[in-house]
């Protein structure tokens, strides 16, 4: 973190407190070697959520970057013998509505993977992800 950083994340928290102040990070405990070790969880690509769309500060910035090019690509393990992909901007949609953690009708059908923001959409998504702004207005 660069002051610069911390300064743009104190502005945007003092601005918006709902949405961009700052959540602790959760440890994943792993066993190794019969000793218990602290590591931060990672995932394999990133999820949608209200911290993660800021167009300024969050994860997922780079969505609306035009300088890159954002290619859908076939998600990695996506066989028959492995779970469909879900898009994560229906499903994130569907948890601000307050359906849980039940997944929207639809959004295991055309799932791809953003190359530049390593994130799960489906094709009518993709466009609205990469274009629209503001999110949570318009979901």
């Amino acid at each position: 973190w660069t002051h610069h950083d911390f300064n743009l994340l104190t502005e945007c928290a003092w601005i918006n407190p709902d949405t961009d102040w700052p959540t602790r990070t959760r440890y994943k405990t792993v066993v190794q070697n019969s000793t218990t070790k602290r590591r931060w969880s990672t995932k394999k690509s990133k999820a949608i959520t209200r911290g993660s769309i800021c167009p300024f500060v969050g994860d997922l910035n780079c969505r609306l970057d035009n300088i890159f090019l954002h290619l859908p690509l076939i998600p990695s393990g996506s066989n028959k013998n492995t779970e469909p992909k879900t898009c994560q901007l229906l499903f994130w949609a569907a948890q601000e509505e307050g359906q849980g953690t039940n997944k929207p009708a639809g959004c295991r059908k055309g799932v791809v993977r953003c190359k530049h923001c390593n994130v799960h959409l489906c094709i009518p998504c993709f466009s609205i992800c990469h274009e629209v702004e503001d999110l949570q207005s318009s979901t």
